[in-house]
């Protein structure tokens, strides 16, 4: 797991399994909250097998990293979409939010 920041408008950070991008970077503006554009696609599918053409898709939405309500419907709905464990997206989100 790492953040790869060269590019200043699109940190990516990589799990196993999940490629995250936050597109446009991070806004900094207010330290009271952290405002990203999210993009969050599987890269290594720990069970193969099971895919749809669903699964295959990235997920982008905008959300406060700092607001716990709007995270956690985050994570349901990309782990719903994208048939992947909430607990992985749960754990990658607090390390990005923790590193920033």
């Amino acid at each position: 797991m790492k953040m790869n920041t060269e590019n200043t408008n699109c940190f990516v950070y990589e799990t196993d399994e999940l490629l995250i991008e936050l597109l446009g970077g991070i806004r900094v503006e207010g330290l009271d909250r952290m405002r990203v554009t999210m993009k969050v696609s599987v890269v290594n599918r720990k069970h193969p097998q099971y895919t749809n053409e669903l699964a295959d898709l990235a997920i982008r939405h905008n959300l406060d990293l700092y607001n716990d309500t709007q995270v956690e419907k985050f994570v349901r709905r990309v782990a719903e979409k994208l048939e992947v464990g909430s607990i992985a997206l749960t754990k990658a989100i607090a390390a990005i939010t923790c590193r920033s």
